[in-house]
């Protein structure tokens, strides 16, 4: 049996996850907002970031969030649509909703272009050494980082430190530049 394949470490890692207390999460959570000020990334104007999933403990994005409105960063959140991610500047007047996967999902707010995201932080279960992300395996954010420019900066956010390496990927797995552990930041490219 292979241990360090995406089937095994999606598997793995989302039991432990729910595993954790929310109260764990979000402590975790805040931990990882705390290490992404630290970066030299504040000067753009466009950030993507995506709503977590409580139900499944995923990392919260709640601190970040919170952190981009008090800079007046433009905040920029997908909704899926037609089996594809679309893209919507938030403000705090902004209405949500929760979708079949647990999501909350913008209901109004401005569509925007992808060609002005800056930087874009990313959901994941589970990363490598490499900078490879296991996630849900639905492939919304594999096709979608694809289609963004070379110079988008991807910045996974994980509650676990990394694997040394998923032997699994394939040409549709695109690799993150930073990720963001609660008690690391690891550069990639």
């Amino acid at each position: 049996m292979i241990f360090n394949n995406k089937i095994y470490l999606r598997t793995k890692y989302l039991h432990e996850r729910l595993s954790m207390e929310k109260k764990e999460v979000n402590r975790l959570s805040y931990s990882v907002t705390n290490k992404l000020q630290r970066l030299k990334i504040w000067d753009k104007t466009y950030y993507h970031i995506y709503n977590s999933i409580e139900k499944n403990n995923e990392l919260s994005t709640y601190f970040l969030i919170n952190f981009l409105f008090a800079e007046q960063k433009q905040i920029i959140i997908p909704k899926i649509q037609n089996n594809r991610l679309i893209h919507f500047n938030i403000d705090h007047s902004t209405n949500f909703e929760l979708n079949n996967f647990g999501i909350k999902e913008p209901i109004d707010g401005t569509q925007i272009d992808i060609e002005k995201i800056e930087i874009i932080f990313v959901p994941l279960i589970i990363f490598d050494l490499s900078g490879h992300r296991v996630g849900y395996g639905k492939g919304y954010y594999d096709r979608f980082l694809k289609s963004l420019n070379s110079d988008t900066l991807k910045i996974g956010l994980s509650l676990f430190e990394p694997v040394e390496e998923i032997l699994d990927i394939n040409n549709y797995d695109i690799s993150m530049n930073i990720c963001v552990t609660p008690n690391s930041i690891y550069n990639f490219k």
